[in-house]
């Protein structure tokens, strides 16, 4: 794991608050320790559901944050259709 992600498990063990994490073994890591976790990719369904971003704004992000980060196919299409599909 690297530093920051070490840091937001601590930080969210310590407040009791779900943390934001991508990588598997961070994940792992912290649903190890209890924690609540939540992916990017969540962030921006989210996002949608509660009206913060559009349909067109989330899946712009959402082809963005594919080309900083990994992320399987069948992730990437899952999300893109669920952003797609929301009301």
């Amino acid at each position: 794991m690297h530093a920051g992600e070490v840091a937001a498990i601590l930080v969210a063990k310590e407040k009791m608050l779900p943390v934001l994490l991508d990588d598997m073994a961070a994940r792992r890591f912290a649903i190890g320790l209890g924690l609540e976790v939540v992916g990017s990719v969540a962030v921006l369904i989210k996002a949608v559901k509660e009206g913060f971003l559009t349909k067109k704004e989330a899946g712009e992000s959402l082809e963005k944050l594919s080309e900083v980060m990994w992320m399987s196919a069948s992730v990437y299409e899952r999300a893109r259709k669920v952003i797609e599909f929301l009301d």
